[in-house]
């Protein structure tokens, strides 16, 4: 072989390998596709006497509604106002909601994804974790039957575990196992229907919780209908009366204080309250979420309860990012209080601390978490300190 030919060889070598490099398949998740990533991210640490552990749902996946940017859910100290992440935990792609066992220290997160032919379902993580070392162990995970599930919770007793998916307006009940793993599910509800918005074209299961009275609510925002049932060993039994919301207000979330039910709608902006009681649901009062109690487009998206049951708060999304407050009266009904802004964009969730004395918001789009000194006297909001770099946070969950 001449020397030519041997430089010949060496050129194209080097000429191929430069291009299968360049064309190299792109990572779905969006580390892959943002190189100010590592510059972005929060500094790690560790726990020290006092701090306040919670864990944050993420989105890890870039979708049409959002960008996500996370590696996992985030392990975290609140401490002097600030949240500090601690751990960044790898449980599978976009586990965006996050809730946790009421005795042990099991975590259950539901995985937003499913839907497509490709990938139809979604998945539930049962998981173990120490809120101290960060240690933690993943149980098991189970196939959800519904697409894109958005929310998960745990019973009272810790035996039962509920999803909503929102993408196929489907609900499920899962056994929790005496290990905190998951079993097969004992139930699984498909919504009908419609509404008449256009985010309204086919079911969307978006809330699913036991409520103080021991009745499971499921939120059907596609339909304008919270779904009531009774729990049975392990299955939902139908309750004799649902809830209807004005037509078109697209319910989220709720609420609940004691037997009255706080219903937060989407589409409208608009936070209705409703009495439980023995025979049908009697409503109490319709107040918007926007300045001075109005309603209006809000995209809507939380609603949390002081622990003294004196105040509540919902967020508002998409040219507000805000925080609504209110006063609960005696009678159950909202007074109005002003709205806060929550320094940055798309509050999707927030949290108060065990405490009351602090509200924190996730704001999913810019990649931080606000936390603010909650008055318990007025339920005023002040003093807020920004914690950056905590990568499209979804939900918080105190451990």
């Amino acid at each position: 072989m001449t020397d030519a030919w041997k430089i010949v060889r060496i050129i194209l070598f080097i000429v191929v390998s430069s291009y299968l490099t360049s064309c190299k398949p792109e990572n779905s998740d969006s580390k892959a596709n943002n190189p100010n990533i590592e510059t972005q991210k929060a500094e790690m640490t560790t726990f020290i006497e006092g701090d306040i552990p919670l864990v944050i749902g993420t989105y890890t996946r870039k979708m049409s509604h959002v960008d996500g940017r996370a590696e996992g859910i985030y392990l975290a100290y609140l401490r002097d106002g600030k949240v500090l992440p601690s751990e960044v935990i790898d449980v599978g792609p976009n586990p965006s909601f996050v809730t946790k066992h009421p005795v042990r220290d099991f975590l259950y997160v539901v995985h937003e994804k499913g839907g497509s032919e490709s990938e139809p379902e979604g998945h539930l993580t049962s998981l173990t974790l120490d809120s101290i070392t960060g240690k933690y162990t993943i149980l098991n995970t189970r196939l959800t039957a519904g697409g894109s599930p958005c929310h998960v919770s745990v019973n009272r007793y810790g035996t039962q575990i509920y999803t909503a998916s929102y993408g196929s307006g489907i609900i499920e009940s899962f056994p929790i196992g005496l290990n905190g793993a998951t079993g097969r599910e004992n139930e699984t509800i498909q919504f009908e229907g419609r509404g008449p918005d256009l985010r309204q074209e086919s079911p969307h299961a978006h809330f699913i919780k036991e409520g103080p009275d021991g009745r499971v609510y499921a939120v059907d925002l596609g339909t304008d209908i919270v779904h009531v049932y009774n729990p049975q060993g392990g299955r939902l039994i139908p309750h004799t009366h649902n809830i209807k919301v004005s037509a078109g207000a697209g319910p989220r979330h709720i609420g609940f204080n004691g037997s009255n039910i706080y219903i937060l709608n989407e589409l409208n902006g608009t936070i209705e309250v409703w009495q439980s009681s023995d025979a049908a649901y009697r409503h109490l009062q319709t107040i918007g979420t926007l300045s001075g109690g109005t309603a209006g487009k809000s995209h809507s998206a939380a609603i949390k309860i002081t622990p003294n049951g004196k105040f509540l708060y919902a967020s508002n999304r998409t040219g507000h990012n805000n925080i609504a407050s209110y006063a609960i009266r005696p009678s159950g009904k909202l007074e109005f209080i002003t709205t806060t802004k929550t320094l940055g964009d798309g509050p999707r969730d927030f949290a108060i601390d065990p405490s009351g004395s602090s509200l924190l918001v996730a704001n999913q789009n810019s990649d931080n978490i606000v936390v603010y000194k909650l008055d318990q006297r007025t339920g005023s909001l002040s003093d807020p300190i920004v914690s950056n770099g905590i990568m499209t946070p979804v939900c918080i969950q105190f451990l």
